[in-house]
């Protein structure tokens, strides 16, 4: 009483034609989407274990470019846009007072526009001055984000010799102008003397 399609014979070898090796539904972002939770999972999925997952689940040959364009497109997904993560430094900056008080963030702007923002938690503070001794390295590190910079940081010794973070700055290029102003707020946090008799300062040169 309905249609109906009956099979009655099947050969599952096909041969009759090529696979391209490039669809146009196949693209970065239908890889982002269907394996979103992995990307999740591991977000420095490579890019060969890419190519040679979306072989084997669907015998489709895709490029490395298109595997790393897959991986942006994901991680985007996931954490949400760089411009968006900006825009939100201020509701940051209120979240680390209420949950950290007595920590020191200072956000630098230019016409609305992010330059470079330092931070030094509370419990960095006091630690330091609890436990550890008078010396602080300086280095810095490029940020591989879309938009660049770098980290800028100063770290402590403790009692045992292990490393403590003292406090941390994102600038937009390592510069006098940058340190000079990322060092007068750690300076004035951790209350160093404008005579520093005793301290220690080391850079990475």
């Amino acid at each position: 009483d309905r249609k109906s399609v009956v099979v009655r014979s099947y050969n599952g070898i096909h041969d009759g034609c090529v696979l391209l090796s490039l669809h146009k539904w196949f693209t970065y972002k239908y890889i982002a989407k269907k394996y979103l939770l992995r990307f999740e999972i591991d977000p420095k999925w490579g890019n060969d274990s890419i190519v040679q997952t979306c072989e084997e689940d669907f015998h489709y040959t895709t490029s490395r470019w298109t595997a790393k364009r897959a991986r942006e497109c994901a991680l985007e997904l996931i954490r949400g846009k760089a411009e968006d993560q900006y825009a939100r430094l201020r509701d940051y900056c209120a979240e680390v007072y209420r949950t950290h008080p007595g920590s020191s963030i200072y956000v630098d702007t230019e016409e609305n526009i992010f330059r470079r923002m330092s931070c030094c938690f509370a419990a960095c503070k006091e630690g330091f001055a609890a436990g550890c001794r008078k010396i602080i390295f300086l280095d810095g590190c490029f940020l591989k984000t879309l938009h660049g910079g770098q980290l800028l940081s100063a770290i402590g010794i403790d009692a045992n010799n292990v490393i403590f973070p003292i406090a941390y700055a994102m600038v937009g290029v390592e510069n006098e102008e940058n340190w000079k102003w990322f060092l007068s707020h750690v300076l004035s946090d951790i209350k160093v003397p404008e005579v520093c008799e005793g301290w220690t300062f080391m850079s990475d040169k």
